[in-house]
């Protein structure tokens, strides 16, 4: 598979996010790792307590951002791509039409009742 691009790659395979108490590790995980971080001049590039209190108050969003259970998220658009030995199928993924309905943003095929909100 040496052969096929990163961007043709994107077109043949799944994603998914990983679940709410992973994200809120990971996350936390990396505001530990730059709360001591310094420009050139020693200047802290992140205030912990005032980042604390954002992140405190952000994580109610970590379940608007993962994928519904449930939901598939990718449509098979197209199959039979040949790359070497392999016959890989094309996906498009679903993701955007959810984000934008989380947020209440209306597409022309969006019925009243399909509309989310994070709260």
């Amino acid at each position: 598979m040496a052969n096929i691009s990163s961007s043709e790659l994107a077109k043949h395979c799944r994603r998914r996010t990983r679940g709410i108490e992973e994200s809120r590790a990971l996350i936390q995980d990396l505001l530990k790792s730059m709360w001591e971080l310094t420009d050139t001049s020693g200047l802290r590039l992140i205030n912990p307590e005032s980042m604390a209190r954002v992140w405190e108050v952000q994580q109610k969003h970590l379940p608007c951002i993962q994928d519904p259970p449930g939901v598939e998220l990718y449509t098979q658009v197209g199959s039979g791509l040949q790359k070497g030995s392999k016959v890989l199928d094309v996906l498009r993924y679903g993701r955007a039409l959810l984000w934008r309905a989380s947020i209440g943003i209306r597409t022309p095929s969006s019925r009243a009742g399909d509309l989310m909100r994070c709260t």
